[in-house]
């Protein structure tokens, strides 16, 4: 049993270091099919600049049956009146049996057929579009209709761009018509009580005269609050946006580390099945990676529900069906925050604030009562009046101070995110440095699978950390530029 096991052992040695084909690098391209975002457990690779698909998982989600030939080492794909025929290693595949010249050979990668994007545009028939910028790979039957939600533009190639996101929030958002509903009220409220004013009153010794042009007073005020409103509803609305359109990316990237965690984890228990019955791992290690396993799918499950839980989240701001699965296109990118005078900017922020020039206009408000105030008539003493300004102005001043606090709170929020994220870049130096040698060795045949995989997972968890740091910056340089919208949201 021993002997079997080390000779099994040797036969995974070989196959690991069979399976990487020479150039070929794992890009961070994405693959729509259908409109929809699908990831593999064989991520695509670049040969030469050449994008190769996960030739099964591809062509089973076109409808297509999916056929390996061991003994020929062939793949038979069968659509309706269409069958394809194609061979690991050469640039010639067969249409109905007529030949098709491939830009690349189709390769085998950790066991799964990867083929150029030309073997399944001209093979089936299928829309291939590659976009250079989101390095996206959208593929769509060519009977198959383009989506377009209800009362909303098309998007080309189900793709989605974050202002047409926030555009499509903006149509959905029942709180953004109420918002401009409250305008035109004001507006005709305020017309109203302007016919009811005949003169504009020096003192307060005319009550009926006072009264109606502090009511009129108040109903501009209204007016221009509600329009003020309307401008910050569009901020929050727009915040929440990217907020959400950047979740569903971080959650994506997730899910996609989640499964080659998992696959990780399920050879390395293969690996500890082997060494226990070589006798050099005891009945605990072998069982401890088992337990690996089942973390790892739970795991999975888990990155699973949080990835279809951001695109519910997303598809109600934007009024999409529960089930739609939008093509992201625009990424977050790193950028520090430089150039910015901290104070400057909280001057700047606290000045155009609607939260203060609402604030500000309440204080107006009350000193107009305290002006227009009429003795022997008004209900409430001129004292109270007076404490009504003071109270008044006191809330402004907290409004500023409060604004002021949360753009410093933030700044420096994002200065140590930045250092975070600045210690994580050279981290992911050294395991790039790290993968390089391992795959070196792999390619060679002097590192097995089990080496291969934990190296990758070790550099894809910190990529993974500087992807959702970089989201989280994102969004919080929303929120630097317009605080407001956090006292808002509650």
């Amino acid at each position: 049993m021993r002997r079997l096991a080390l000779g099994m052992l040797a036969g995974f040695v070989a196959l690991g270091a069979s399976a990487m084909p020479a150039k070929a690098q794992a890009g961070d391209v994405r693959v729509v099919i259908g409109g929809e975002p699908v990831t593999f457990d064989q991520p695509p690779v670049l040969v030469n600049d050449f994008t190769l698909v996960p030739l099964r998982g591809v062509f089973e989600k076109l409808g297509a049956d999916v056929r390996w030939d061991p003994a020929a080492k062939k793949v038979t794909v069968r659509k309706d009146d269409v069958v394809l025929l194609l061979q690991p290693g050469k640039k010639t595949a067969l249409r109905n049996y007529e030949p098709i010249s491939l830009d690349v050979e189709p390769r085998v990668l950790n066991g799964r057929v990867l083929v150029p994007l030309r073997a399944v545009s001209e093979g089936l028939g299928a829309r291939v579009t590659y976009d250079r910028a989101t390095r996206t790979v959208f593929i769509d039957a060519a009977d198959r209709p383009a989506q377009v939600a209800p009362d909303q533009p098309a998007v080309a190639s189900g793709a989605l761009t974050l202002e047409e996101a926030v555009q499509r929030a903006y149509a959905a958002s029942y709180a953004l018509k109420n918002a401009e509903a409250d305008v035109e009220r004001a507006r005709e409220v305020m017309k109203k009580l302007g016919d009811d004013v005949r003169f504009v009153p020096a003192d307060g010794f005319n009550p009926a005269a006072a009264n109606a042009y502090t009511a009129w007073a108040k109903a501009q005020t209204a007016y221009l609050m509600a329009q003020r409103q309307v401008d910050v509803l569009k901020d929050v609305i727009a915040y929440q946006v990217k907020q959400a359109y950047n979740e569903v990316q971080v959650r994506e990237r997730a899910l996609e580390l989640a499964r080659l965690e998992r696959r990780n984890a399920e050879v390395q228990a293969r690996l500890a099945e082997l060494r226990y019955e070589a006798g050099t791992v005891s009945a605990l290690e072998r069982d401890q990676a088992r337990a690996a396993v089942s973390e790892a799918v739970k795991k999975e499950q888990q990155a699973a529900k949080a990835y279809d839980d951001a695109y519910r989240k997303l598809n109600h701001l934007l009024g999409l069906d529960r089930s739609a699965r939008p093509v992201l296109v625009e990424t977050p990118v790193f950028r520090e925050l430089e150039g910015v005078d901290l104070e400057t900017h909280v001057t700047q922020v606290v000045t155009s604030s609607t939260a203060v020039w609402l604030a500000e206009q309440q204080v107006a408000l009350a000193e107009l009562d305290l002006d227009l105030y009429v003795f022997n008539y008004a209900p409430e003493p001129y004292r109270a009046k007076e404490i009504d300004v003071d109270k008044a102005r006191n809330t402004a001043e907290d409004t500023k101070r409060q604004l002021a606090d949360t753009t410093r709170a933030v700044y420096n929020q994002i200065k140590q995110l930045e250092d975070q994220y600045h210690q994580l870049e050279a981290k992911l130096a050294q395991l790039e440095t790290n993968m390089r040698a391992v795959e070196a060795r792999y390619e060679a045949g002097m590192a097995i699978e089990a080496e291969f995989l934990a190296a990758k997972v070790a550099l894809e968890q910190v990529k993974q950390q500087m992807f959702a740091l970089t989201a989280q910056l994102d969004t919080l340089r929303a929120v630097f530029e317009r605080p407001w919208v956090l006292a808002q949201m509650g």
